[in-house]
């Protein structure tokens, strides 16, 4: 499906080089010699992007990246807008549908119960984050590590903004409004967006459209609407079981698979920067460390900005008592809960910016100890041994530094969170 990566480290350097033979008074000089020098650029970039996978890509000449920019700012103009208006009306409704459903399925046994308890986690399982996570790694270490970068790149961002939209809805979870809701999995953190609807609207499209359309010499077409059919599908049943444990309302489910759109459209309308991007951070070894430290400047200014919408939120936010009384499970952080309620875990999840940092260094060490581009010539049965491993590796680390006390939220966020992106990525890439 994808043509094997046959342009080596030392090569993309050596392209590099000549498109970096100018000097930077130069371009401030003469403004028409910059001019030359960006497309002369461009030119490269394409060049490198053909002999890898054998096509120009150049998705802007593309009349289907039009039609989803139209549908985002459709969505953003007038869906969303909707419903902040209709939600509470809305969730009058869904709450005693959950109610229904399961009623319905307790009646039918308490085995049969317990089996749709069961599915519901198999089914919404591959939607969460930490598997998520483990997607992206595999894809870098066993299918193509540029197009992997891009994968995680992508990812790692989306995670943050999703934590940051769920700080300003603030949608509780349906069994802290509804006493009569069973929580069938004990969540914290806001409902709304659903970060798992959006996950996997957007991670798994948006790396079924660049891996069976821009970067396959030939284009999969058929078998990518079968995949997005069967992804649409899936979606959909992940919705419904998220509903039936009492955790995500269905209009959040929805308005997750309306940022997801919104930010596969925003991946594919700049894919052709972000390749750019993963190229010059992660593969080329000259520019690599000024790239490096632009990742490491941007997640902490990212950071930074969680952090004061966090404490602007803390001065006015008290959770509505209803929410407390039906949030049945001891809270970690039991001072001033009325306050943290949804807000302390919510925040928690913004540590994934952190992983950009992990991602840019970990990758760029591993272009000067190895050929990570040639990874593609090796055997598949090798390929995923190291796929295999990574994810081992993954998950020890996340459980290792788990086992260390969370005291408050600061030792919490940490090192339960930004630790384990920071050492998990630079050891994965």
């Amino acid at each position: 499906m994808i043509r094997k990566a046959t342009t080596k480290v030392a090569e993309l350097s050596d392209d590099f080089d000549a498109e970096d033979s100018f000097s930077e008074s130069s371009d401030e000089d003469d403004p028409l010699g910059k001019l030359r020098n960006d497309n002369e650029e461009k030119y490269n970039l394409n060049q490198r992007v053909m002999a890898r996978y054998g096509t120009d890509v150049d998705n802007k000449k593309s009349l289907a990246n039009y039609y989803i920019k139209f549908t985002g700012v459709v969505i953003v103009l007038v869906l969303i807008p909707t419903e902040i208006v209709i939600r509470n009306s809305i969730f009058d409704l869904e709450l005693d549908g959950i109610v229904q459903m399961q009623t319905f399925i307790r009646e039918l046994g308490e085995n049969t119960f317990l089996f749709f308890d069961w599915f519901a986690f198999i089914v919404t399982f591959p939607s969460r984050l930490i598997f998520i996570n483990w997607v992206a790694a595999f894809i870098y270490l066993v299918l193509d590590p540029v197009l992997g970068f891009k994968s995680a790149l992508t990812l790692y961002f989306g995670a943050y903004v999703i934590a940051i939209i769920k700080l300003f809805y603030k949608v509780p979870r349906p069994y802290w409004m509804d006493r009569r809701v069973e929580g069938l999995t004990w969540s914290m953190d806001f409902s709304g967006p659903s970060d798992s609807i959006f996950f996997v609207t957007f991670f798994y499209s948006y790396n079924l459209i660049i891996f069976l359309l821009l970067y396959s010499k030939n284009k999969h077409k058929i078998w990518l609407g079968i995949s997005l059919g069967i992804l649409a599908f899936v979606t959909l049943l992940q919705s419904v079981m998220l509903n039936f444990r009492g955790t995500v309302f269905y209009l959040e489910s929805m308005i997750g698979i309306v940022y997801g759109v919104i930010f596969t459209a925003l991946w594919l309308t700049l894919d052709a920067e972000i390749h750019k991007i993963s190229e010059f951070t992660a593969f080329i070894i000259k520019t690599s460390k000024k790239y490096k430290f632009y990742f490491l400047f941007f997640s902490l200014l990212m950071f930074a900005i969680a952090v004061v919408y966090y404490n602007a939120e803390l001065i006015t936010w008290r959770a509505p008592q209803i929410w407390i009384v039906n949030s049945q499970e001891e809270w970690d952080f039991d001072e001033n809960f009325e306050i943290r309620l949804g807000l302390d875990a919510t925040f928690l999840h913004s540590a994934a910016i952190f992983g950009l940092i992990g991602l840019a260094f970990g990758s760029s060490l591993a272009t000067k100890i190895i050929d990570n581009v040639g990874w593609a010539h090796t055997a598949l049965w090798k390929r995923i041994i190291r796929g295999l491993i990574g994810v081992v590796v993954y998950a020890g680390i996340f459980v290792a530094f788990s086992f260390i006390p969370r005291v408050d939220l600061p030792t919490a966020f940490f090192f339960n969170r930004i630790l384990p992106h920071l050492v998990a990525t630079f050891t994965w890439y």
